[in-house]
């Protein structure tokens, strides 16, 4: 016996499909399964006595392979416009918590000092140059017009002012590049959902 409603066997004397709970008190007298249980169960053994080819040749996508190689590798490349900038903020960081202070002191004439200092942060790799400062002053013998006294706390107070600048250009640096990779990474979401919308009409 058979129910016809999920095509299930069932026992004589159910009054229930144990499967689908259908009432059996109509459908007991049948002896086989409903036509479309057969029918999607010889759909289903013609699909399994294919050739090898036949089945082979279904499933291979349709399009150009080589230009399909091609959007691939741009969903690559486009993975560069968020991963670069969030790479310079990496080291924008490491900049600002992390630098070198490098000073000289040079005769200017007339008893004058050209004091210079180089601030260098540890994430200006390969001398890219963006996470370096550098500035120079010359300081007199005496206060004037022109010049600062060459004395201990005006060159502290000159450095000092360096290194604040230092930091307030890695900061803002830090946002810049923060606000590229952001920019690149809906640039990267809108360039791959094209690039698969390209690639499923292809192989459609």
């Amino acid at each position: 016996m058979f129910c016809q409603n999920c095509g299930k066997e069932v026992s004589q004397g159910d009054k229930f499909c144990q499967n689908c709970g259908a009432p059996l008190s109509t459908v007991n007298q049948h002896t086989q399964k409903p036509s479309w249980v057969q029918q999607y169960q010889g759909q289903q053994q013609q699909q399994q006595q294919q050739p090898a080819g036949v089945q082979q040749q279904w499933q291979q996508p349709k399009g150009n392979t080589n230009a399909t190689a091609l959007q691939k590798g741009l969903r690559y490349l486009f993975m560069l416009f968020p991963i670069v900038p969030t790479l310079f903020v990496i080291l924008a960081i490491i900049s600002l918590n992390t630098y070198d202070v490098k000073e000289e002191i040079a005769n200017w004439g007339d008893n004058k000092m050209y004091v210079s200092y180089c601030v260098t942060g540890r994430g200006d790799i390969g001398g890219l140059g963006y996470f370096s400062f550098y500035e120079g002053e010359v300081f007199a013998p005496y206060q004037d017009d022109y010049y600062k006294a060459y004395t201990q706390e005006n060159v502290d107070n000159f450095k000092s002012s360096i290194i604040r600048e230092y930091e307030h250009r890695t900061t803002v640096y830090i946002f810049i590049f923060s606000a590229m990779a952001f920019v690149g990474l809906g640039i990267m979401k809108l360039a791959h959902r094209f690039i698969d919308k390209s690639i499923a009409k292809k192989q459609a």
